[in-house]
C-alpha cells in the first residue's frame, strides 16, 4: 500500500507541477503512515498553494485526483 501511494503520485507528478514542486515533495513521509484519504487531503490543500487538488477514495479508484475548481 505505501508503495502504491507514492507511486500514484510520482505517477501524477505533471498533475501537480504548479503545487511547489508536487505532492510528494511537500507531503513526504504521509506514504509512509497509514492515514485516511481525509488527512491526504489536508496536506495537499495546505502545502500545494498553485493547484487545488484534493484525493477522493484513493485505493478504490486510482483516478481519484481531481483539481478543484
Amino acid at each position: 500500500m505505501a508503495s502504491d501511494i507514492l507511486d500514484f503520485f510520482l505517477e501524477r507528478k505533471e498533475r501537480v507541477r504548479n503545487c511547489s514542486n508536487g505532492i510528494v515533495t511537500f507531503c513526504k513521509g504521509i506514504h509512509h503512515l497509514r492515514m485516511r484519504v481525509v488527512y491526504y487531503s489536508k496536506c495537499i490543500k495546505t502545502f500545494c498553494k498553485g493547484r487545488l487538488i484534493q484525493l477522493k477514495n484513493f485505493g478504490k479508484n486510482r483516478d481519484g485526483l481531481e483539481e478543484a475548481s
